[in-house]
């Protein structure tokens, strides 16, 4: 799952989702990633970490989804 076909369609989906509905904004488009993926905003210290990683939205996307917190079932 973590590199499967799925996961990489997503995420090129949930990218171009969140740059729409957050604008241009690095720091928003995160946080709306966030709020899509985990349904959560995102802590002070993850946002200023995928903020400063290099990386495009779309492997911040890829990472979101590949989360412990994402796939944790209880």
């Amino acid at each position: 799952m973590m590199n499967g076909r799925l996961v990489n369609e997503e995420s090129v989906y949930l990218a171009s989702r969140a740059e729409q509905e957050a604008g241009p904004d690095r720091s928003a488009q995160i946080s709306r990633l966030f709020m899509i993926v985990l349904s959560r905003l995102p802590k002070a210290e993850e946002l200023q970490r995928f903020t400063k990683f290099g990386g495009t939205l779309q492997e911040i996307s890829s990472v979101l989804l590949n989360s412990n917190e994402l796939l944790y079932v209880d």
